[in-house]
């Protein structure tokens, strides 16, 4: 399963969770998504605080396969990202200089 945060911002608002049935006994409401107590849950998306925000969910294996290759699409692009944002600010110096 795949969920973000709606609107999504950046690539880290996307994580992927694991689907399970809750243990028995544990009271969960229906249509709902539950995040554990252990680790960050929501908080990767966006720095989201469980307020009612609305997330997305999807389980397409087409979909899930782009989200799990882009942290290494983008991590190989952060070379060009990092000239491109040198090159810009660069030029908005150049112009406040004339």
């Amino acid at each position: 399963m795949e969920a973000w945060r709606y609107p999504c911002y950046t690539v880290t608002d996307l994580q992927l969770y694991e689907a399970v049935i809750p243990p028995v006994g544990v009271a969960v409401g229906e249509n709902t998504i539950t995040y554990s107590d252990q680790g960050y849950g929501n908080t990767l998306m966006a720095g989201g605080d469980l307020d009612g925000d609305h997330v997305q969910v999807s389980f397409n294996d087409k979909l899930l396969a782009i989200v799990r290759a882009t942290p290494d699409s983008v991590a190989r692009l952060a070379p060009l990202l990092k000239t491109l944002e040198d090159d810009i600010v660069a030029s908005a110096a150049l112009q406040t200089m004339h």
